[in-house]
């Protein structure tokens, strides 16, 4: 119960946050950028019914979002794939917000997104699940920049999450 009320609570800061166009946020300031979006409700229907494809949670102010965006589209890019973007900070979001809550806690503990954002879902042909939640370890963002090896890191751990290998 703790873990659903943390959950709800940061998912309304995110709302109260202001909003940055997708076109604004690193990496998807790219002209050929690998991030689609479509209605967040039939996004959760395809989440829900492990539709196979990577979906990206995150919102454009959030600042540890704008350190994992660039590396997953450079990931995204070298892999020749999309990610579909889901973005929270969207009144859209919290009209699904409970269906996330229950997906996410559907999922094992060591899967689940902790209650923010970045997530990352890639979900394979098999219905079979992985995710990425945050960038790398105790990264602090706002107060350094990820540095070579935490962003080699962070690109395998989200290829593992796109190709499960």
């Amino acid at each position: 119960m703790k873990k659903l009320i943390a959950l709800f609570s940061i998912l309304l800061l995110l709302t109260a946050c202001g909003e940055k166009s997708i076109i604004e946020q690193p990496g998807f300031n790219k002209k050929d950028h690998h991030f689609i979006t479509k209605d967040q409700s039939k996004i959760m229907d395809d989440v829900e019914a492990s539709v196979p494809g990577t979906y990206y949670f995150g919102y454009g102010e959030c600042p540890v979002c704008q350190e994992l965006v660039p590396v997953l589209e450079d990931v995204l890019t070298e892999l020749d794939q999309t990610a579909t973007y889901i973005d929270v900070s969207k009144e859209e979001f919290q009209k699904i917000s409970e269906r996330f809550q229950t997906f996410d806690k559907s999922l094992p503990e060591n899967k689940q997104s902790g209650g923010g954002v970045p997530f990352v879902v890639g979900i394979d042909e098999d219905g079979t699940i992985r995710t990425h939640a945050g960038t790398v370890g105790n990264f602090q963002p706002g107060q350094t920049q990820m540095n070579e090896d935490q962003i080699e890191y962070l690109s395998i751990k989200l290829k593992q999450v796109i190709t499960g290998e």
